[in-house]
C-alpha cells in the first residue's frame, strides 16, 4: 500500500479497500435518490487508480462496480484527497477519474455500447461550508 502523507487519507483508503465497509459508507453518504437506484449487493472493488503517479502521496482513489435495481452496471468513483478546503479544481480531478473509468471499461469490453453511469464522491472535512457546485460543469 502507498504510504500517504496524511493519516486521514490512510484511514479512508483502508476503509474503502474493503467492499462491504465501502458499501455501507457509500449508502450512508451518497444522496438517498442515488442510493435508491442501487441493488442491495455489496459493490465490487475494481483494481487500478486514475491518480497521476506523481500525486499518489497526496491523492488516492477507489472505483466500485455496482448493479442497479434495473440490473444495469454503474460505477462509483471515490476520490480520496479528503478536502479540507473548498477546491475549485475538484471537478477536473473527478473528470480525470471518470474518463479513466470510461477508458478502462472500453478496453475491457470491445463490444461496449453505452458508457456506464459513474457517481463521483469527494470526501470533505473542512470548517468552511463547501461552496463549490456539485455539478461537474457549471
Amino acid at each position: 500500500m502507498i504510504d500517504l502523507t496524511h493519516p486521514h487519507d490512510r484511514l479512508f483508503k483502508a476503509l474503502f479497500s474493503h467492499p462491504e465497509t465501502a458499501g455501507h459508507l457509500l449508502r450512508q453518504y451518497l444522496p438517498s435518490e442515488v442510493v435508491a437506484l442501487f441493488a442491495p449487493e455489496t459493490p465490487e472493488l475494481v483494481e487500478g487508480s486514475f491518480v497521476d503517479e506523481a500525486l499518489l502521496a497526496y491523492y488516492s482513489d477507489r472505483l466500485f462496480r455496482i448493479r442497479t435495481v434495473d440490473d444495469k452496471e454503474a460505477f462509483i468513483y471515490v476520490l480520496m484527497e479528503h478536502k479540507s478546503y473548498p477546491d475549485r479544481r475538484v471537478a477536473l480531478q473527478l473528470a480525470r477519474g471518470i474518463m479513466g473509468t470510461f477508458e478502462q471499461e472500453a478496453r475491457s469490453d470491445a463490444a461496449w455500447g453505452l458508457l456506464p453511469a459513474v457517481v463521483p464522491l469527494v470526501l470533505y472535512h473542512g470548517e468552511r461550508t463547501w461552496t463549490i457546485s456539485h455539478a461537474l460543469l457549471t
